[in-house]
């Protein structure tokens, strides 16, 4: 096939960081829209993350796609074609028969023939061609860890998140053979509405069925956070397309306000869509989270949207590219300067309660061994707790619980990063 455009090699100047990207179905335009801006103001990603439409977007990202190969990548997509009804192709009927005999709606090949032809393009087919060769901090990670990409999907058959390629060798499979595309069409493998993917082990004999990553993780914002206490060599830049969440409580995401009262299909769509935005909405307002992510505004659009017109394609790739421009006017988030100031400021924050910590315990210490009056007791039971824990909330202290090389300390402004 033709080369497709390419990204340049990172040089010295070049303002490096991680991306990660949120799952949205067609919304994910409004996600090209701001990656493309961010390629052309001189960003290089050393590594890329994603779920669903954002699985896609990762992929053409970590494959090396410049701005104007996604913006070729996305004229050639037929967005109409995507819901690829099955035989006999009557709307309605088709839909019927793939649910009941599919568990899906489509089939999603449109989606994966699409995706595979694109990135051999570039050059990529499987994920061993996006392997990374950084001696020096690559020595830090796991070797299954060290790939340009990373995809979420859901393995509903065991109850577990796959992050892919990470996870090939627990299910008893190389990563380096596996097709990216097949990765990214199990990431978007919205449920009932796609036909959901399988996944066999041969190790252990088993066929695990998988669907869309957001069911578990749509925005998965600390998969490359460092979790060995080194300085990050980079931020991560996280683009999110869904406005923050109003108080109600029913409006767990702007799509439930689509939805008529539940019927029974209607509340299966309602729990479809908390599933797939839920979870991550509430991880958004963790510390340092927002600091790190630029959100896009795209109401008025659906996440299966495909019959949308050219205005509204364009539409949201304005959205996106706006966002992204308004996102680099904060100097506190931009390239490696940043992220070596929030290193120090995170490191000095940690040293000092630390500090205050030792303190508290020696005062505490030689106030055991004088007699205690009750008032006594009651101040030192408050310095021995409260300051500390104070303390520990604005130095951002807390760890995430630490999966396998995924999670890590967040730092003030965001830009806590992994051993790369």
């Amino acid at each position: 096939m033709p080369s497709a455009s390419r990204s340049s090699p990172p040089s010295q100047a070049a303002l490096r960081a991680d991306l990660v990207l949120e799952g949205g179905g067609v919304k994910g335009l409004a996600t090209a829209g701001a990656v493309m801006h961010l390629l052309e103001a001189g960003y290089t990603f050393e590594r890329a993350a994603g779920t669903s439409v954002g699985a896609v977007g990762a992929a053409l990202v970590a494959a090396g796609a410049d701005s104007a190969g996604l913006r070729s990548a996305i004229d050639r997509l037929d967005l109409s074609r995507v819901p690829d009804r099955m035989p006999p192709w009557l709307p309605g009927i088709s839909e019927s028969l793939g649910l009941a005999t599919r568990s899906g709606a489509y089939r999603g090949d449109y989606l994966h023939g699409w995706m595979y032809q694109e990135l051999d393009r570039l050059g990529v087919t499987t994920f061993g061609q996006l392997r990374r060769h950084d001696r020096g901090a690559d020595a830090n990670l796991p070797a299954e860890h060290r790939y340009r990409l990373v995809v979420m999907a859901t393995d509903v058959t065991h109850g577990r998140l796959l992050r892919l390629p990470w996870d090939y060798p627990r299910l008893g499979l190389d990563p380096d053979t596996q097709l990216v595309a097949d990765a990214v069409r199990m990431s978007a493998s919205i449920p009932f509405y796609f036909e959901p993917c399988t996944l066999h082990n041969p190790l252990e004999g088993t066929t695990s069925t998988i669907v869309d990553g957001g069911v578990l993780s749509n925005f998965p914002i600390d998969i490359f956070d460092r979790t060995d206490g080194q300085p990050a060599r980079w931020p991560t830049i996280g683009v999110s397309l869904f406005p923050d969440l109003p108080g109600g409580l029913g409006d767990l995401s702007p799509l439930l306000r689509l939805l008529p009262t539940p019927a029974p299909l209607d509340l299966l769509k309602a729990v479809v869509a908390t599933a797939l935005v839920g979870h991550d909405q509430t991880h958004m307002d963790r510390f340092g989270v927002r600091y790190r992510t630029m959100e896009i505004d795209t109401s008025g659009v659906g996440i299966t949207d495909f019959g949308l017109s050219a205005a509204g394609r364009q539409m949201l790739l304005h959205r996106g590219q706006a966002a992204a421009a308004a996102f680099l006017l904060d100097p506190a988030l931009r390239g490696q300067e940043a992220a070596a100031a929030v290193d120090a400021a995170t490191s000095a924050a940690a040293t000092a309660s630390l500090t205050a910590k030792a303190s508290t315990a020696a005062k505490a210490a030689a106030s055991s061994k004088a007699p205690r009056s009750a008032t006594s007791a009651h101040t030192t039971t408050s310095a021995t707790g409260a300051k500390p824990a104070a303390q520990t909330r604005r130095t951002g202290g807390k760890r995430a619980p630490a999966g396998p090389g995924t999670t890590g300390t967040r730092s003030t402004r965001s830009t806590k990063k992994s051993p790369e």
